[in-house]
């Protein structure tokens, strides 16, 4: 049985709520099983969920869908009572859940310092580490509905070049196994967020994931990242949520 606390993912698809009142909820759910690991999480600073409101209905179900699967990840580790920091416990809890089949010798490479993102064919990013959101100022919101080049910015334009050639390759279908990015570490901005950080981040190895026809759906990144610059002070950082909050 799923924590009382927390609205069960499974329980909301039935409910009759709508599309909007689901995304608070399951924001508000990741925000608490985060909190259970002690990683702050921001669900939203407008309960009328500006950017959510922005896209049309067909998106806004995709993106309940996908938040909806990504807490019943969490809820289902609580649920075993693994630790929520145990990167390689709560990746394989998402294979498991998203239906897709990881190369047999990415789990060699995931350490609990590094954070992991699943995308799907896609591009969206369907699954990340816990520790994704101690390196992450934006909301859930924000994460789920907004651009990704509207978030982020990477300097270099090398490197994204280099990242973009080698997604090209796995979408391909041409790699059967984990490759070692050979990248130099560089530097990921954030745009428009509540601190500004400012990331140190290596891509250190990518890697294709295939669903149940052993055909290519999406690819798994694992990286290594820590904050080098932003709004860091524990005061500013709480005067800044509230001045977000009472907008």
């Amino acid at each position: 049985m799923t924590n009382s606390k927390f609205p069960s993912a499974s329980n909301l698809e039935s409910s009759g709520l709508s599309e909007m009142a689901r995304f608070r909820l399951l924001s508000t759910s990741l925000a608490a099983l985060a909190k259970t690991a002690n990683i702050t999480v921001q669900p939203f600073f407008n309960s009328n969920l500006p950017h959510f409101s922005c896209l049309d209905s067909e998106k806004q179900a995709s993106v309940v869908r996908k938040l909806e699967i990504y807490v019943s990840i969490l809820e289902k580790a609580v649920v075993e009572k693994s630790n929520l920091k145990d990167n390689k416990k709560l990746t394989w809890t998402a294979f498991k859940l998203l239906g897709l089949t990881p190369c047999s010798d990415l789990m060699n490479f995931i350490k609990d310092t590094n954070v992991i993102e699943l995308y799907d064919h896609e591009g969206f990013q369907v699954f990340r580490s816990l520790n994704f959101f101690e390196l992450c100022s934006y909301t859930v919101e924000d994460i789920y509905c907004r651009q990704w080049t509207d978030l982020f910015r990477r300097p270099n334009s090398a490197v994204m070049e280099k990242l973009m050639e080698i997604a090209a390759t796995l979408t391909a279908g041409n790699l059967r196994h984990t490759i070692r990015v050979d990248l130099p570490r560089h530097e990921v901005m954030e745009i428009d967020s509540p601190f500004l950080f400012e990331l140190s981040a290596d891509v250190d190895f990518l890697s294709p994931l295939f669903d149940s026809h052993h055909k290519f759906a999406g690819n798994v990144a694992i990286e290594t990242a820590h904050i080098t610059g932003g709004i860091l002070d524990p005061i500013e950082q709480e005067k800044k949520l509230n001045e977000l909050m009472n907008q």
